[in-house]
């Protein structure tokens, strides 16, 4: 009997399903194999099988499929069944693959056992399961056992030892654990005959504790019918009668039985048979995961300004059973295991169970719930878990597993005030302040703190201003010291919860003498192109490639994008990473109008809680959403979901669970399969479901691996079967013309078939496709599948091979699956290697293809990762796609109804638009003014640049054209760019300076001969508002007519020269006007008319001189310039140039202001502005001020020393 029970128990565990074995590599699954082979070999030897050494292989395995005869049967108790499964079917090597190092199983026929070995003859490449092998009857067979039915003792065996002939000994063996087995001899009793005791249907023994799942026992009597009856007892010590009920096993269990005869003259009562049932106690594992983490203070019931009440009202940690597939379900409840945790760190075991958790199939019930007030003033939340064992014999107490949770915080805005842009007051004439109020970003109890000494109030590592005043109500900027009063404040977080947030940014508040006029955007200059708009991660493509700009998303989208589909009206969504566009807060779903803008219609309001994978647009317009989320709109929707055309979430598609596996998983792919096709008729009924496709293991909780097919209400479609599907990540998905489903991913099987990264499902069933036979497959992962109108098909990934052929990344398929030689990328397009990601077959059959580059042939390659291929492979050469960086990666692509193609990636560019040094700039974007029409701009550089009080534009400089116009280095141009007629003529040289008077007339200033024809006008000039020299204006000066002959002796042959001292006999580089109409002139002239005025003069409106800015002063020497002047609020003014110390501020009389004392600055100065906090910016051919390194720029305080808090690095690389 012991014998017996050992061969049952090795039976138990040879018979396996081969197919349910996973291996890292074939040799791993090889030896696992066989070693699960050589098992079932001593079992059928131990049933008495007979293994001739001259066996082959196959023949071995044909014997461990035979089963017992019914002879064989009756007289030995074993297995009924083949040692293995029937559909087990062995694959040998090939000749080549003989020859070659690669594992192989050989048959040892001294051992009788197989080996595996990596050389020697030609053997056994692989197991497999081949379901045509199962449906032959089985093979039966005679075997002779050591074992056999007593026919003379009175036992119910008798031993038959082959090798030692013991006559009629007989070896009786006890079933009582413990006993030692002793020996005796078979003796004939006079006396009534000893029962046997009762078999039991499992003999005791240590189990696996999954055995345990629904382990029954039952006793059965040996005895002849009629002479006994059964007792039995769990306890040892109570005992019952046996009435052919099963027992529930649980480990620890022992049960006793015996025959008590009913016949005691022919009948003793039977020994007693005691089993003990164990298993080895499975340690519980926990894993911790927060709904939330980081997690910020609205999340976990912070109460906000604008939000209603929080829904959380704590925010759980969810704690999951990690082996569950270890331990019965039966054992996964609170009689045998509890759950104790600590939120301060301490040993979770030292704490009180919680009440009954309970736990099912691997998905925890339990949620452990936490408040700000649990949290406290901490940075990081600590959470201790530890799964308490009941039954120490079952389950052993887990580790403790650990979670830390951290401080999401949220950005405060910075608070705004009644100061306008040009520093004004706006209203009463105090400062008043608040915070932004918008969704979700202002608590309760808010707080702002202000500094009025300029100084930031700053903050600790807690949140909290360390300095400053709490703002209580206006603020009067008029007390104090000074002329200035600057204002640094910032919003904080409500007292004691402040470090949930970060505190603002400063708002700066600058209220000074210092006038600074508005900027109205105009540039000029030498420049040849400005930044005309952004297409961060998102843009379309014309026809032939070109960037179509009538989608302009201007600033993009702020994070990757991963999907992109296309309504029937033609508007796009896009879906990612990303959680603002153009600036609007869009959180990972986006709908765009048809000029690039965001579709304000569509609301998605909070969006997803993490990012979007897959887009699908549904025949009546609803959207389906796949991807790694867990919520939409803060509604739990596991990886997928689907929206209203509005963009609200549709309730009626119910997902349940989701997409999961013992964890989360997420979808990568989404599909519509029309169930018209799956009929055959071809007739359009309208009636579709969704293809969802991805990395998990079920849906809603039903096995379904990495494919599913839903309804269109989202409930799982239970006639597609995936419960094997995919063991790995589906990418791709797509319907072929038949409704079947062509997958690719990252996986090695499909239906417990061989596909190596790509197949083609049954649409019906979801069964492998066996028509379709990619062979070897590609040898490295598939991320986009696409299906060509006849049938065959795209795949694109990071293969370099596919069944043995070589290809880049990218390949077509047959319609069987079968390589498609006719279409390849070739060596000549430049692309060495790299990772294609997206794809999309045009309405020609041609391709676009889009990824990330890794190596390329810059002199062949094409200008990014985004390209079109023709029928054979071919870059096409007519679609020039817009230059992408080099490290852009494209996601998703999508055609549009005028095959315009969309890209979404991680692609963060500037597109620039070529103009001509003068352009108009929108000040708030940055961004060329389109509205501004300049065309090809000034064929040379523009120096100067006003807007007119007629609202108009005049523009001077060194060109002689303006957008093709003749305009000699003067020209009036209209507000949307138009060149206007305007009657000057400026001869001889270039404009620098402009500026108009109150009453319309114009100062020009520069390095020009004459104007009209006027000598005087050297230099300086004042024109009528149609451009005609001003006859009033007349500088002081004599002119001389002189004959200058040409000719060497032919006296007649000659010119009329006029020459004039009028004017400035030098460059003039400013004109300012100041109070009562006087005209400020610097420059680098020695003379205005016939006096010594150098490089400054002060002119009366009739261009005569004021000596109140005379020479003898001594302020500038004559050998330097000023290139630019400044007139202040107050009346002073800043002079800059190359003269002793560079910068000088002089008070309205002309004297130097003694509270002006610059630094030392080491080359000349250009310009200079004044900023809206007072402050001088400056710049010129310089680099250094003070000692201190400052190249081409640097600011100054109002008092002439330097800003130290100005640092431009390493500053401009020439002059500015």
């Amino acid at each position: 009997m012991l014998a017996i029970t050992v061969i049952s128990g090795i039976a138990s565990v040879g018979y396996v399903g081969f197919i349910e074995i996973k291996a890292a590599t074939k040799a791993t699954k090889l030896e696992q194999d066989i070693a699960v082979i050589n098992k079932a070999l001593r079992v059928y030897e131990a049933h008495g099988g007979d293994l001739n050494e001259n066996l082959s292989p196959q023949e071995v395995i044909d014997k461990l499929k035979t089963v017992a005869s019914d002879n064989t049967y009756n007289e030995i108790i074993g297995l009924r069944e083949s040692m293995i499964d029937s559909r087990l079917e062995l694959v040998m090597q090939t000749r080549l693959e003989a020859s070659s190092r690669k594992p192989r199983a050989l048959w040892d026929t001294d051992a009788k056992r197989f080996i595996v070995a990596r050389g020697g003859g030609l053997g056994i490449e692989s197991f497999r399961i081949n379901e045509l092998l199962g449906r032959a009857p089985s093979v039966m067979e005679d075997r002779r056992s050591t074992l056999k039915l007593a026919k003379k003792s009175n036992w119910v065996w008798d031993y038959d030892d082959k090798n030692d002939d013991r006559g009629g000994l007989i070896v009786p063996i006890s079933l009582e654990q413990g006993v030692p087995v002793p020996l005796a001899s078979a003796t004939h009793y006079d006396g009534p005959l000893n029962l046997n005791a009762p078999s039991f249907s499992s003999s005791g023994g240590n189990y696996d504790l999954h055995d345990f799942e629904s382990f029954r026992l039952s006793l059965s009597n040996p005895n002849p019918e009629g002479s006994s009856r059964i007792f039995y007892s769990k306890d040892g010590k109570s005992w019952n009668l046996y009435s052919g009920q099963n027992f529930e096993i649980n480990p620890g269990d022992s049960i006793a039985a015996m025959a008590a005869s009913l016949e005691p003259g022919s009948w003793a009562d039977s020994g007693v048979s005691l089993n003990a049932y164990n298993a080895d106690p499975v340690q519980l594992e926990i894993g911790l995961s927060a709904f939330q983490n980081p997690i910020n203070y609205e999340q976990l019931g912070g109460k906000m300004v604008t939000s209603s009440d929080n829904a959380f009202a704590g925010a759980p940690v969810l704690v999951s059973l990690l082996n569950s597939e270890s331990i019965p379900n039966r054992y996964q409840n609170s009689n045998h295991f509890r759950i104790a945790w600590s939120f301060d760190g301490t040993d979770p075991a030292k704490k009180v169970d919680n009440d009954g958790q309970r736990f099912s199939g691997g998905f925890a019930g339990t949620e452990l719930a936490y408040t700000l007030d649990d949290w406290g003033q901490r940075d990081e939340f600590e959470v201790k878990v530890l799964a308490k064992s009941l039954n120490s014999g079952i389950l052993k107490d887990s580790s403790v597993s650990e979670i830390s949770i951290g401080i999401d915080k949220i950005d405060l805005g910075a608070p705004t005030g009644n100061v306008n842009e040009t520093g004004d007051l706006l209203g009463e004439q105090k400062i008043t302040m608040a915070p932004v109020l918008s969704h979700g970003s202002l608590p309760h109890g808010w707080r702002i703190y202000y500094t009025s000494d300029g100084t930031d109030p700053g903050h600790d590592g807690s949140g909290e201003p360390v300095r400053g005043t709490l703002y209580a109500g206006p603020i009067d900027p008029f007390k104090g010291l000074g002329d200035e009063i600057k204002i640094n404040a910032r919003v904080y977080g409500p007292e004691g919860y402040a470090h949930w947030f970060n505190p603002s940014v400063p708002y700066s508040i600058a209220l000074s003498r210092w006038h600074v006029p508005k900027w109205e955007g105009y540039l000029g200059g030498v420049f040849h192109k400005s930044t005309y708009a952004t297409f961060h991660n998102i843009r379309q493509h014309g026809t032939v490639g070109g960037l179509d700009l009538s989608f302009d998303p201007r600033l993009g989208l702020n994070g990757i994008g991963k999907a992109i589909a296309i309504q029937s009206d033609g508007k796009a969504i896009a879906a990612g990473q990303f959680t603002s566009v153009n600036g609007v807060q869009r959180n990972r779903i986006v709908r765009f109008n048809l000029d690039g803008s965001v579709d304000q219609s569509f609301d998605p309001g909070d969006g997803f809680d993490d990012e979007v994978l897959a887009l699908l647009i549904q025949p009546d317009g609803k959207i389906v959403v796949g991807g790694k989320f867990k919520k939409y709109k803060n509604k739990w929707r596991m990886g997928i979901a689907r929206l209203n055309p509005d963009g609200s979430l549709d309730d009626s598609f119910q997902v349940g669970r989701g997409v999961h596996s013992d964890q989360n998983g997420w979808v990568h792919a989404l599909t519509i399969q029309d169930q018209g096709l799956l009929s055959g008729d071809g007739e359009v009924r309208n009636n579709y479901k969704i293809i969802v496709a991805g990395c998990f293991t079920r849906y809603n909780f039903v096995p379904a691996y990495s494919l599913a097919r839903i309804h269109s209400n989202g409930k799982l479609d239970m006639s597609f079967d995936t419960s094997k599907g995919v063991q790995g990540i589906v990418h791709g998905v797509c319907t072929d013309g038949n409704g079947d489903i062509v997958i690719g991913g990252f996986f090695d099987k499909y239906d417990g078939i061989s596909r190596n990264n790509i197949a083609r499902v049954r649409g019906q069933s979801g069964r492998n496709d066996s028509t379709f036979d990619p062979g070897n497959g590609a040898n490295d992962p598939v991320h986009t599948v696409n299906v060509y109108e006849g049938g065959k098909i795209f795949i694109g990934g990071s293969f370099d091979r596919f069944d043995g052929n070589g290809v880049a990344s990218v390949a077509r398929l047959n319609a069987d699956g079968s390589y498609d030689s006719s279409f390849k990328l070739p060596e000549q397009s430049g692309i060495s290697s790299w990772t294609v990601y997206s794809s999309c077959v045009t309405q020609d059959n041609k391709v676009f293809v889009g990824g990330k580059f890794h190596t390329v042939d810059e002199r062949t390659s094409p200008k990014g990762s985004f390209v079109r291929l023709n029928d054979d492979g071919a870059v096409d050469p007519i679609y020039s796609a817009e230059k992408l960086p080099i490290d852009a990666s494209v996601f998703a692509i999508a055609e549009n109804s005028e095959g315009k193609a969309l890209i979404v990636g991680d692609f963060p560019e500037t597109y620039v638009k070529t103009t001509e040094n003068i352009a108009r700039i929108n000040t708030e974007t940055g961004h060329i003014d389109e509205s501004f029409k300049i065309g090809v701009g000034a064929n040379d550089e523009v120096k100067a640049l006003i807007k007119l009080s007629d609202g108009n534009l005049l523009a001077g400089g060194e060109f002689t054209r303006m957008n093709g116009v003749a305009r000699s280095g003067l020209a009036k141009l209209s507000v949307d760019g138009r060149v206007l007629e305007f009657a000057s003529q400026v001869e001889g040289g270039a404009i620098y300076s402009l500026v108009e008077q109150s009453d319309g007339k114009i100062i020009i200033g520069g390095s020009f001969k004459s104007v009209g024809g006027n000598p005087s006008l050297r230099g300086i000039a004042r024109l009528s508002p149609d451009g005609s020299p001003d006859a009033l204006f007349d500088p002081p000066g004599s002119t001389t007519r002189t004959w200058v002959q040409t000719h060497p002796w032919k006296t007649w042959v000659g010119e009329w020269r006029v020459t004039s001292t009028g004017g400035f006999d030098g460059a003039v580089r400013s004109v300012s006007i100041l109070e009562g109409g006087q005209i400020l002139v610097t420059g680098e002239f020695n003379h205005y008319g016939e006096g010594f005025q150098p490089r400054m003069a002060l002119l009366n409106p009739d261009a005569g001189i004021d000596n109140r800015f005379s020479a003898s002063r001594g302020y500038i020497s004559s050998a330097g310039s000023i290139n630019h002047s400044l007139v202040l609020k107050d009346g002073r003014i800043l002079l800059v140039g190359d003269f002793a110390g560079k910068l000088k501020c002089l008070l309205k009389d002309g004297s130097v202001d003694p509270s002006f004392v610059p630094e030392s600055i080491n080359g000349a100065v250009s310009s200079a502005v004044i900023q809206k906090d007072g402050r001088i910016l400056i710049g010129g051919d310089f680099t250094a001020v003070g000692g201190k390194e400052m190249k081409g720029v640097a600011v100054f305080n109002r008092n002439g020393s330097l800003y130290n808090e100005f640092d431009p690095g390493a500053g401009a690389d020439g002059p500015v």
